[in-house]
């Protein structure tokens, strides 16, 4: 069955009944479109291998419809494959010998290394019939971009990849030696994968062992399901040195290369017995004399109040709540009463304080040197045997110094522990001195708790200083790459996202005076909406804010809005005329039947008439060629009552391959005023009322067939309509605008609308064939072949809100509805809605030809109308849609 989608002509401001030319196919034009078959994101060897520079998506559904390998670079926290939380991911599309292509960057054997006998387990889960083509093929790219030294050799890696329906992820610690992993390693897994019999549901390999810490451990795990959870919680497990067990494992023994030594070697290396003093103590050995006694003996804390201006011993005594003699007792330095100072810190109770006390050089050295004990970080893996090994000191003394219940089993990475007597000294960092928040940087590895841990600080304490944080989720969810505050203070600048387009990501973005401005920093073109990833659009994903506390963020499952959100159609003047346009097709005596005469046009159903189209030659000369499109232009420019409009362009002269260069040239400061001045001589010659230029479009990115559009043409555009105008002030200039946000971004649409009559809108081509295999084509429809009407009624009143908020006035705008239908076949002759899917692909539409138009895909009201009166029995359905506000006919059985 096929289906026809066919314009109401409702006209929501003003209407304007068009007939397009048909050639080269077209691409999508509605609001939401996004680029033609942007499915995949950047290519890597245009990003780099930083993932910092890869493009950024909040789903793992956004690449779904990649069909090219892809590298991945997330939070190992980051549960990726959970669809109700907000992520973010950076990807990037991998072919061929990206890797290899890509410039050779540091490698792991800039360091000292030591060569060691080590064992590789290969394991894998149950197996079928098939080939492991994908996992060799993600290993081979995986592989290379290890061998090209894209791994930074300071840091553990931890790389992520897809292809199809299998996942991979690759851990390194950061005492490997890359080489190794990439000649050794992968190679081996590859040959293995090669002889396997059969495909297997899992494939991993790992180097680690009983002795083994985080750094000296090596993982690989891919997995049939595409998914990503397991492939994380391995990384967890190879984080903490912990194996992987297999239901089914080999094992094959070679050498590896170390870079520093692994932790159970230094252990084996130190002995230690529980009289050891811990390493460096600047205190003899031997007992405290009676003055050292006294003094450990009253290091707690002593309960404070603050010196005022005028205070006496008396009046602190008072507020203490404790007799004089009592508050004498607590601060006995000589003289204390009559050295107070203003802020000054004093005791209320027994203990100490440095500060409240006046103590001599001699106590003051002796409390200072052991009120902090000497510390060491614990490291992935670690164990307190182990941190009591590098401290030098036995067990029994490590867990002395560290006493707290339960201590050994809740290590964490970056924790700092005592390896001596005294108290752990404050590592949390403090406030810049302009206010603002000591900051850190999200690693791939990192949680809250890791960083707490670092910093001396709990969860809470990094929940709290973040509360203000451009993005901050809270603790369960922290972003790779984000910059987070670690204690208290103004948050800071978040951290620049390569893809961003708008808002304070945007690369090379200085901060804000008044950092609460943020979201106002790099607004989007046309005063569209910006969403939290920074991209730029008119439609409900970008436009509706839903921010959940933080700036810069969205509840899971929507991309949020920072500013321009909303999309309210923004209502201005009046017309200064009322205006009925219609477009007269010059050119249909091309085809075989259904003609009119510009003769026969109702002349009282419209004020102005469009004649399409005259020629522009490579060298700016206009005519019209065809000779039957000539004869019509004699006719048309004796019609009386409309103004009688000449149009330029369209979107087979904008985009064929002779003729696409000539707007983009004729528009530029070199030719712009011949071309000018050879249109406006054109309209005065033939007694026209005016002209309409119909380029689609001015720095057009993707248009299939031509290069990129430069991002000057918009501007050009402008300047050669300001003079054109200046040709014609008595006479009507108008110009056609696209209702995508994606093509008017490259019109100065808001200048433009000040110099011409008035903007022919085209809300009509919204969708039609050529959005098959596009995902970014049509809202809710991941490969673009869902049946839509190319008139669709709330897309249209997106673009009005899109040009009215981009600053044009709603009086200067109209609205374009279609004078023919689109038309589709259908995949299942019993789905017509806007979710049932249409056959072919973009450039090869399997509807049924129309006797005139013959063109699949397309076909004019007066052959709809012909079907509906003398062909009824070949229609099956025919209703008004009412949520699009389209008529649609279904015809046909085959």
């Amino acid at each position: 069955m096929a289906p026809l989608l066919n314009g109401m002509a409702a006209g929501i401001l003003l209407s304007a009944a068009v007939v397009s030319g048909q050639g080269n196919p077209r691409l999508g034009a509605s609001p939401s479109y996004q680029g033609f078959n942007n499915a995949c994101p950047e290519r890597c060897i245009v990003t780099g291998p930083n993932p910092s520079n890869w493009s950024t998506y909040h789903d793992m559904k956004q690449l779904e419809r990649c069909d090219l390998p892809l590298f991945y670079g997330f939070n190992m926290y980051d549960d990726v494959d959970d669809t109700n939380s907000y992520h973010r991911i950076l990807a990037c599309s991998a072919y061929g010998n990206d890797w290899r292509e890509n410039s050779q960057a540091h490698l792991r054997i800039s360091r000292p290394v030591k060569e060691h006998k080590v064992n590789y387990e290969i394991g894998w889960s149950s197996h079928s019939e098939g080939t492991e083509s994908e996992y060799r093929s993600l290993i081979r790219q995986m592989r290379d971009y290890i061998a090209r030294g894209h791994l930074d050799p300071s840091k553990t890696a931890m790389l992520y990849s897809r292809f199809g329906a299998t996942s991979a992820g690759i851990y390194i610690g950061n005492s490997l030696q890359s080489k190794d992993i990439s000649d050794v390693a992968l190679e081996s897994l590859i040959d293995d994968s090669h002889d396997f019999d059969g495909r297997r549901d899992s494939l991993a390999m790992q180097l680690c062992g009983p002795h083994y810490d985080s750094q000296h451990v090596f993982g690989f795990l891919a997995l049939r399901n595409g998914t990503f959870r397991s492939i994380q919680s391995a990384f967890e497990s190879w984080s903490n040195a912990e194996c992987l067990d297999f239901e089914q494992s080999t094992n094959f023994t070679t050498s590896a290369h170390f870079t520093s030594p692994m932790l159970s070697s230094i252990k084996s290396r130190n002995t230690t017995t529980s009289s050891m003093k811990a390493s460096g103590s600047p205190l003899p050995a031997k007992s405290s004399t009676q003055q050292e006694g006294n003094l450990l003996s009253s290091r707690a804390e002593c309960k404070t109040e603050k010196v005022q201006d005028g205070d006496s011993c008396a009046a602190l005594a008072s507020r203490c709540g404790i007799p004089a003699a009592d508050f004498i007792k607590y601060n006995p330095a000589k003289g204390f009463c009559s050295k107070l100072n203003p802020g000054q810190h004093v005791c209320c109770s027994s203990g100490s304080a440095l500060a409240a006390r006046s103590y001599t050089q001699q106590e003051r050295n002796l409390l200072s040197s052991r009120a902090e004990c000497k510390t060491e970080k614990v490291q992935d893996g670690d164990s307190c045997a182990a941190i009591a090994s590098r401290c030098g000191i036995s067990g029994a003394d490590f867990t002395k110094y560290n006493s707290a219940k339960g201590f050994c089993s809740k290590l964490k990475p970056g924790q700092h522990v005592c390896c001596s007597s005294g108290t752990l000294p404050d590592f949390s960092p403090k406030p810049n001195k302009d206010g603002s928040c000591a900051t850190t940087t999200v690693g791939d590895g990192e949680s809250c708790s890791t960083i707490a841990a670092a910093n001396s600080l709990t969860e809470k304490d990094i929940d709290g200083f973040n509360q203000k944080t451009w993005g901050w989720t809270g603790c369960k969810n922290i972003f790779k790459d984000s910059v987070i505050c670690v204690s208290k203070g103004s948050p800071p600048m978040p951290a620049e996202v390569s893809d961003a387009q708008c808002g304070p990501q945007v690369p090379g973005t200085k901060p804000p005076k008044d950092m609460n401005k943020l979201a106002d920093l790099n607004p989007c073109p046309l005063n569209a909406c910006c969403n939290t990833f920074g991209h730029c659009g008119t439609t409900a994903e970008f436009c509706t804010d839903t921010n959940t506390g933080a700036p810069g963020t969205a509840k899971a499952g929507t991309n949020g809005c920072i500013s321009h959100c909303g999309m309210k159609i923004v209502k201005g003047n009046a017309p200064s005329e009322f205006r009925s346009i219609g477009y007269y097709e010059g050119y249909q005596f091309k085809r075989d039947c259904l003609y009119q005469d510009a003769s026969q046009v109702d002349h009282s159903k419209y004020t102005h008439l469009h004649f399409g189209f005259a020629d522009i030659s490579s060298d700016y000369k206009i005519s019209i060629n065809d000779k039957s499109t000539n004869y019509q232009f004699l006719n048309f420019k004796h019609i009386s009552g409309p103004k009688r409009i000449i149009s330029f362009g369209g979107w087979d002269f904008s985009t064929q391959a002779d003729t696409y260069q000539i707007l983009r040239q004729g528009t530029n400061a070199a030719n712009r005023k011949k071309l000018a001045t050879n249109i406006a001589n054109f309209v005065n010659e033939n007694n026209l009322d005016g002209v309409d230029i119909d380029w689609e479009y001015p720095s057009a990115p993707d248009i299939p067939g031509t290069p990129p559009g430069d991002k000057s043409e918009g501007d050009n555009y402008l300047a050669f309509l300001v003079i054109l105008k200046n040709l014609l002030k008595d006479k009507s200039v108008s110009i056609a605008a696209p209702g995508s946000y994606w093509y008017l971004k490259g019109f100065p649409i808001a200048k433009i609308s000040k110099i011409v009559d008035y903007i022919v809108f085209m809300t009509y081509d919204l969708h039609g064939q050529w959005d098959a295999g596009n995902p970014n084509a049509q809202p809710g429809c991941d490969d673009g072949s869902c049946l839509r009407s190319h008139v669709n009624m709330t897309e249209t009143r997106q673009s009005l809100s899109l040009i009215t908020k981009a600053g044009v006035d709603s009086g200067k705008v109209v609205v374009g509805v279609s004078s023919y239908g689109r038309s589709f076949k259908m995949a299942d002759a019993d789905c017509d809605g806007p979710l049932c899917k249409f056959t072919g692909g973009r450039l090869n539409s399997n509807a049924d030809k129309a006797e005139c138009t013959d063109t699949a895909g397309y076909i004019s009201n007066a052959e709809i109308n012909q079907l509906l009166k003398h062909n009824s029995s070949r229609v099956n359905k025919h209703y008004i849609d009412t949520h699009s506000n389209s008529n649609i006919m279904v015809y046909d059985d085959e």
